[in-house]
């Protein structure tokens, strides 16, 4: 019996499903309709620079693991680094989230996606596009809703590749 439970569990692992996503009472569905509205909104505060909404979506101990850069922890820590970019002139011009797959258990969802992007810096000639990949680790809160507990994000784009 073990050893039928241990390959059942090696399959799940190595085929992408989750065995926790059927356990609790909640409807995935419906979480990740949830998830994909924040994601749309996101877009729109990432354009408009919204600083305050864009904070609103993380736990207060989030961890965040940026593209080319330091791990950031804490709510304070990811508004510094937000802020910089701001500072530096970083501007979203268009902005699209796709979630791919989400599952979870308990209070816990995770979200794996794609994302595009078009941007522009001070300095540069012209705006330039991005694709890259992220995942997200929600978590529910008591009033209902789900905000971000951990993410990771990082483009497609090869610097080692990229025409200088």
């Amino acid at each position: 019996m073990q050893s039928l439970l241990l390959k059942i569990c090696f399959v799940a692992i190595f085929t992408g499903q989750s065995l926790l996503a059927v356990t609790g009472d909640e409807d995935w569905s419906k979480v990740k309709a949830k998830i994909q509205e924040i994601n749309k909104q996101w877009e729109a505060a990432l354009i408009q620079g919204d600083k305050e909404f864009m904070m609103n979506i993380y736990v207060d101990d989030v961890i965040s693991l940026p593209n080319f850069d330091k791990m950031l922890k804490g709510k304070d820590a990811v508004a510094a680094h937000f802020e910089g970019m701001m500072e530096a002139g970083f501007k979203a011009l268009k902005v699209s989230f796709n979630t791919m797959e989400l599952f979870g258990a308990g209070d816990l969802a995770i979200e794996i996606g794609t994302y595009s992007m078009t941007f522009q810096m001070p300095g540069m000639e012209s705006e330039m596009d991005d694709t890259g990949k992220y995942l997200n680790v929600w978590k529910k809160q008591d009033d209902g809703s789900w905000k971000v507990k951990t993410e990771i994000w990082n483009t497609d784009m090869n610097p080692m590749q990229m025409e200088h």
